[in-house]
């Protein structure tokens, strides 16, 4: 390497300006716009120089667009119908988008408004929206959701009762059961008595305090956000906690009976099994005072069912 050189001229004929480096990287600040070619100046052991093809940088003026904000929405199943408003944002809309499939795919929606309306949308959507500002680039809004409650979600309020199956305790008057996922709000005054076996997606307990009493009852899902000590699954009866787990896996059951004691369980029987858990206050048989106490887990073969008893 001999030096670098940088002009405004694509052929090098005018305009050169030498930079003295003599390494195989540069680093260079441009501090006026305009359009600029960069090339190496190589040599080997005395022939002739040679000239690397120019490299092409285009500086423009201007301030970054900021994406700006939207808030998420939420409907009753049914009325999914409104707008959502872009704030905080620097530059123009280009367009909009919305995903259907969570953020994977994205369909592009000709609006280069601020604001985009949606109606009768049966199902969750992901909006953002894109935004450019002249020359300098392009920014993304933050994505947000306008949620369908019924359709994929349910929400737990709580402000009648402790009875699961009181539709009054649920927004939008739907139940979480049929495999939907379960969100409590962190308002909710009253616990989740479980009236009957139900079938749930993910629970979120979303920092509500509340507690999932199972009684009698069994409650299946696929996996539990945010337990804890304040936030779990009691089996205070004959009720059990039962979940999917894959094969080479491990997945925590967030229960306990008087005190929070989560059992995490990990399936080395090479395919996916469900597992029932549920916690007593009691010492069985085959554990000692003061020593390990032994956990037992019975497996029908022929149902791929698993009882554990803790």
């Amino acid at each position: 390497m001999v030096s670098w050189q940088v002009s405004t001229n694509s052929s090098f004929a005018s305009g050169n300006t030498t930079i003295s480096n003599t390494t195989t990287s540069l680093n260079y600040t441009l501090n006026t716009a305009g359009t600029y070619y960069f090339r190496a100046l190589v040599q080997n052991n005395g022939c002739t120089i040679a000239y690397t093809p120019g490299y092409t940088i285009t500086v423009t003026s201007g301030v970054a667009p900021v994406g700006g904000n939207v808030t998420n929405a939420q409907h009753c199943s049914g009325s999914a119908t409104g707008a959502l408003t872009l704030s905080g944002h620097t530059g123009a809309v280009q367009y909009w988008q919305y995903s259907t499939d969570g953020g994977i795919v994205w369909t592009t929606v000709a609006n280069t408004t601020t604001s985009i309306s949606y109606s009768n949308l049966t199902a969750d959507r992901k909006y953002r929206a894109i935004l450019a500002n002249g020359s300098c680039g392009t920014a993304t809004s933050t994505i947000v959701q306008v949620t369908v409650i019924g359709a994929n979600i349910c929400v737990w309020l709580g402000t009648t009762s402790n009875d699961w199956g009181n539709s009054l305790n649920w927004q939008c008057g739907v139940i979480g059961d049929l495999g939907k996922d379960v969100l409590v709000s962190p308002t909710a005054t009253y616990d989740l008595h479980l009236d009957q076996a139900r079938t749930i997606g993910s629970f979120n307990f979303n920092g509500s305090n509340r507690t999932v009493v199972l009684g009698a009852n069994t409650l299946t899902a696929n996996y539990f956000i945010g337990a804890n000590t304040t936030n779990r699954v009691k089996t205070n009866g004959a009720g059990k906690l039962k979940m999917n787990v894959g094969n080479a896996s491990s997945l925590a059951f967030p229960v306990g009976n008087s005190a929070y004691n989560p059992v995490t369980i990990t399936n080395n029987s090479g395919n996916t099994d469900a597992f029932s858990v549920r916690v007593l206050d009691e010492v069985y048989v085959n554990g000692f005072w003061n020593s390990y106490i032994n956990s037992t887990c019975k497996k029908n073969v022929g149902y791929f069912k698993n009882v554990c008893e803790f």
